[in-house]
């Protein structure tokens, strides 16, 4: 299958994917072997070191693939971010894995398929598993981080990376980086058998890219939140957000952050439009 089959547009708007909750004692067994399976090519992912055994989920991708996630438990979660992650099997052989990180609509995606089998179904199964997210947690932005683009990963330069997120439709949120970006697709289209060097590459993996979700979160980070409250900052409209949340969703949200799993928490954030705003102006500015 190309990859300029695939789009992802098309794919949002199909049918949604079953996703069934898998018994206690196979989602242990699976969760066993999916730590094994990293463990034996040297990755870690925070979600396959604390899973959570008692919410684990198969969904059927379709042409053999099918993928198992979970979240963490309440003590290993994050502050404002909700966290889910999972392993992809073809023919119930291992193929790679993805981690989210979501807050509001927006998830940080992070995804690898193993090399022994980068070919061309590799943008359907991404396609599909943004589609998973869309429909199973309500995230409809989704955000690449700069190592996933090859920033101090040489494997992603290797492989490309950045064009294989831009094919797809993303979008980078740096100005520099996009006329970069235009001068660069003018030579691929005018030079046949044109290839972006891996310096230009490494420019290019400067700066996130985004999909969907307009131009709202483009300066976007968590971490600049953290900032804010851990240097004593500007920490005046923290303390207004907190003080205009009516104490019944205050205490609906707390809730919802430490339930068995965090998918409530996400979709009861997804519908206070004010927290939002105030969200994404701390986090933004």
């Amino acid at each position: 299958m190309k990859r300029s089959e695939i789009s992802l547009e098309a794919e949002f708007a199909s049918p949604a994917i079953a996703v069934k909750r898998v018994p206690p004692p196979r989602a242990k067994k699976i969760l066993e072997l999916i730590a094994d399976t990293s463990a034996v090519r040297y990755r870690e992912l925070y979600g396959f070191t604390h899973p959570d055994p008692g919410h684990v989920y198969r969904a059927d991708l379709g042409r053999g693939v099918d993928i198992v996630f979970c979240g963490v438990p309440d003590r290993w979660r994050l502050p404002l971010r909700a966290y889910h992650c999972g392993m992809f099997f073809k023919n119930g052989v291992p193929i790679g894995y993805i981690e989210g990180l979501s807050l509001f609509e927006r998830m940080e995606v992070g995804f690898n398929l193993y090399y022994t089998f980068r070919e061309g179904e590799t943008a359907w199964l991404y396609a599909r598993l943004l589609k998973l997210f869309r429909h199973d947690l309500g995230v409809t932005c989704y955000s690449i981080d700069p190592y996933q683009l090859g920033r101090e990963n040489e494997e992603a330069i290797e492989s490309g990376a950045f064009w294989f997120y831009r094919k797809l439709g993303f979008r980078p949120v740096s100005d520099e980086v996009g006329r970069l970006v235009a001068r660069e697709e003018e030579k691929i289209a005018s030079r046949p058998g044109y290839r972006t060097p891996p310096a230009i590459l490494r420019r290019l993996a400067q700066a996130p890219l985004i999909y969907g979700g307009g131009h709202e979160w483009d300066r976007f980070e968590v971490r600049k939140i953290g900032y804010k409250i851990g240097r004593g900052g500007n920490v005046e409209p923290w303390r207004a957000l907190l003080r205009g949340i009516p104490g019944v969703t205050a205490k609906a949200i707390i809730r919802a952050k430490h339930a068995p799993e965090e998918t409530g928490y996400l979709k009861l954030l997804q519908r206070q439009a004010k927290i939002r705003r105030a969200v994404l102006r701390l986090g933004s500015l």
